[in-house]
């Protein structure tokens, strides 16, 4: 097994994703603001026909790491957005918004054994000591029962 190169011109990839059938990627480069899913041959890994699922808003925050839930919808922490939401994998629409005590909530992933707490990593990099002081939780692993459950990891095959 080789890695081979898929996309070129990206800046800072974050979130990497399937769907629960292993035909839809969705990925997120955080400088654009963009997830995309691309369309997946789940034997060979072909990736093919992008198309932008959701583009936030610059008052929104930075799109940074996702996860899935058992009912295949995406959950994106929202770097300088203080919240995680969660986005219908189809539309691209809101569905749930976390509110975070922290201002940079970097990734997400569900876990515990039920898999029903979504544990939130955060960064506390590049922030002032005034801003550490008011988000002293910034840096930290956050936990929360969003009332959905995620889904087992894949152990990897290869």
């Amino acid at each position: 097994m080789r890695a081979e190169n898929h996309r070129n011109g990206l800046t800072s990839p974050a979130g990497l994703v399937w769907n629960r059938d292993g035909r839809t990627l969705y990925h997120i480069d955080s400088p654009t603001r963009q997830v995309v899913a691309f369309a997946c041959d789940p034997i060979d890994g072909t990736l093919s026909r992008p198309q932008i699922l959701r583009e936030f808003a610059p008052s929104e925050g930075f799109p940074d790491g996702m996860t899935t839930d058992a009912e295949g919808q995406l959950w994106i922490a929202l770097r300088n957005g203080w919240r995680v939401v969660r986005i219908n994998a189809t539309t691209g629409a809101t569905l749930t918004e976390i509110p975070v005590p922290v201002q940079r909530p970097s990734s997400c992933a569900f876990g515990g054994p039920a898999l029903d707490t979504l544990y939130i990593t955060s960064t506390r990099l590049d922030l002032t000591e005034t801003e550490l002081t008011r988000q002293p939780h910034a840096g930290a692993v956050l936990a929360t029962k969003p009332g959905m459950v995620g889904l087992p990891a894949n152990p990897f095959a290869g």
